[in-house]
Order: structure tokens, then sequence, then C-alpha cells
């Protein structure tokens, strides 16, 4: 899979309640890493919210997984508005689950989409949003008298220490930007003579 240099998702858990013709509409966003974690959030809000009537969701992830439930509300009335405003803000790796409490009138197949709709986003307006950056991990095994140079090309580049181990050679392992890894390559191979490894490694993170 190819990943994209950037992302946008929420930053945190942010809810939002709409009402309408005495039905309750509870919206709740969450950051979201897997699919797994998607079920444990519904778990708990099913818990908490126990006698509600409906909880629909909608989420979105990185690798292009994406679903949307009705939860027995008329079809395409609710999860696939919900995905809609998720869409809307352009948002990965998030999920919006909206909880209704039927009120005893019924809105009608264009209403209640719009509440759906309209509870979702909403939330998502007042959920604090963020842009995060590609990162590649990269180890690198270095002398010590060359140890000044891969820090300060790593300093200069924007790029991340997760952590240095110390044996017969040093060992730094990074994160760099995948449009620099080449370019840092070459520069510390010039300034090294070719005495430092650098080996990037098939594991990506967002920053």
């Amino acid at each position: 899979m190819k990943y994209p240099e950037k992302i946008k998702t929420v930053q945190k858990q942010s809810d939002f309640t709409l009402k309408e013709k005495k039905s309750v509409f509870i919206a709740i966003v969450f950051p979201l890493s897997n699919q797994n974690e998607a079920g444990k959030h519904l778990k708990t809000l099913k818990k908490k919210y126990y006698d509600a009537s409906h909880y629909c969701y909608a989420f979105k992830l990185l690798d292009r997984t994406q679903k949307s439930s009705d939860a027995g509300e008329p079809h395409g009335t609710a999860g696939i508005r919900i995905l809609n405003a998720i869409d809307h803000f352009e948002l990965t790796n998030s999920m919006v689950v909206v909880i209704r409490y039927f009120g005893g009138v019924k809105l009608g197949i264009s209403l209640l989409g719009k509440s759906y709709y309209s509870a979702a986003y909403e939330s998502l307006i007042l959920a604090k949003k963020v842009t995060k950056e590609l990162f590649q991990k990269v180890k690198i095994i270095t002398e010590f008298e060359h140890l000044s140079i891969v820090h300060n090309l790593l300093s200069d580049s924007e790029s991340h220490i997760e952590k240095t181990e110390h044996n017969t050679a040093t060992e730094i392992f990074c994160l760099i930007k995948p449009s620099k890894i080449n370019e840092i390559r070459t520069k510390i191979r010039n300034k090294s003579l070719g005495r430092v490894n650098y080996n990037p490694i098939d594991e990506y993170l967002y920053l």
C-alpha cells in the first residue's frame, strides 16, 4: 500500500447533541486506529446508553477500510449520512457514532437522514482536527566519531530520534520523511566516507 504523505484526523473524543421533534441524537467522535477499536467503542456506548433506540455509526481507516451501519433505521438514513459527514472534512482514522433516543414522533425519511447528518457534522465541527505527516523508520549504525554528523543531519531534516543504543557501535532508531530518505542517505554517506550504515525499515507511522 502506498501511504499518503499527510492525513487529516481527529485528535480526541468530542460530542454533540441534537434534538428534533422529541428525538434526541447524541453524536460522539473518536480517533480510530483499527476495526477492533471501533467494536470496543460501540460496546462501551451500548453499555452507557443502554436504553437508546439506535446506535448508528460510520468510520474510515487509513488502509481504505470504511464501514457504516443504519442499526435498524431505514436503509440509507443513518450510516451513509454519518460517513458523508466524515468525508466532508476529508478525515481518516476517524469514527462517529450517533445514538438516537426515539421521542415517539416519526420524522420521515428526509428529516431522519438530515438529523443523522447534522448531528455527525456538528460533532465534527467541534472536534479538534489535526494534520499528520508520514515518517518511515530508519536504523543507523555509526561509530562515535561520526555521531555528530548523523545528529546534525537528522536535526536539519525535521527527523525524530526514537531511541539510541550504545553497543560496540551506536545504533540510532529514527523517523524520517520518505521524501528525505535518499537525500539523507547520500549526505551521510558523503560526510562519513561511507562508514555509516543506513538501513530504512518497512515500517511507517504518522506524527
